[in-house]
């Protein structure tokens, strides 16, 4: 079973108001990897547009995690800085790649529905 389901993911995403208002003006390939794990999300102002669980060359913004980071920041509960994307990069070694600054609210609501897939 795969860490991510890009496909949920995509449906949950485009269902949420609170996601489609952060990423409204987001156009961007998001590359998320887990290990050997490679997902390409491709979000166009405000939707996600595709989600393909294949390997992503092109991308502008990726975020990349061992399985084993991942499952602890996707728990229902995640641990002390497994919460967070930009904690989980500067204490557990995620890796944030890209403009991901301008979107952050847009990437941590998607972290939070990557949880709510996750715990489903």
């Amino acid at each position: 079973m795969p860490v991510i389901d890009s496909l949920r993911l995509l449906h949950a995403a485009n269902a949420d108001p609170e996601f489609r208002i952060a990423a409204r003006h987001w156009d961007a390939a998001l590359r998320i990897d887990a290990g050997a794990e490679t997902h390409l999300l491709q979000v166009r102002a405000g939707e996600v547009v595709e989600a393909d669980p294949a390997a992503a060359f092109s991308y502008d913004v990726r975020i990349a995690a061992p399985p084993e980071t991942w499952d602890e920041m996707l728990a229902a509960v995640p641990r002390a800085f497994y919460h967070d994307l930009f904690a989980a990069a500067a204490r557990h070694g995620l890796v944030l790649e890209g403009d991901t600054e301008a979107y952050y609210p847009a990437l941590r609501r998607l972290l939070e529905l990557m949880r709510a897939v996750a715990n489903a």
